[in-house]
């Protein structure tokens, strides 16, 4: 199974768009990107292995991991109105008014429901992460929080 990710990057988060073939399924919520946080940002673009994982306090979750660098970042369901750590992508079925993230842990379920029947009839799962036309930032854009 693919996924795609579609970002487009804003000064305080990155939000993206996951589609399975061809079809948009949820959304996602991250940091901000690199350019705008450099200490505390979104995972890089690339292809990612889709991984599950077991912790005995939280039980089954999602993690992405790059095989190249086997850096691995958590797919997880946000707590509150807290934006997510830099290694971590959060999953929510829309945004509300002022691009509030609404039902993330629904999604996380519906997101770890279909990765793990994929998994178990044997496929591999892989999400591709890119980005919308990544325009040039101006300072009118930077002081008027729009995304690029």
């Amino acid at each position: 199974m693919k996924l795609l990710l579609t970002r487009k990057y804003c000064l305080d988060r990155t939000i993206g768009k996951l589609s399975v073939n061809g079809k948009i399924t949820m959304y996602i919520l991250e940091k901000a990107h690199k350019l705008f946080n450099p200490f505390h940002h979104c995972i890089p673009e690339g292809i990612y292995k889709v991984v599950p994982e077991y912790a005995e306090d939280s039980g089954w979750s999602l993690s992405v991991m790059n095989d190249s660098t086997n850096e691995t970042y958590e797919i997880k369901a946000i707590q509150g109105k807290k934006i997510p750590d830099g290694s971590s992508l959060v999953p929510v079925t829309f945004f509300k008014e002022k691009r509030k993230p609404m039902y993330s842990n629904l999604a996380n379920i519906k997101l770890r429901d279909r990765v793990f029947l994929a998994l178990d009839e044997g496929e591999e799962v892989e999400l591709e992460i890119v980005s919308e036309t990544f325009k040039p930032v101006l300072k009118s854009c930077l002081q008027k929080k729009e995304c690029i």
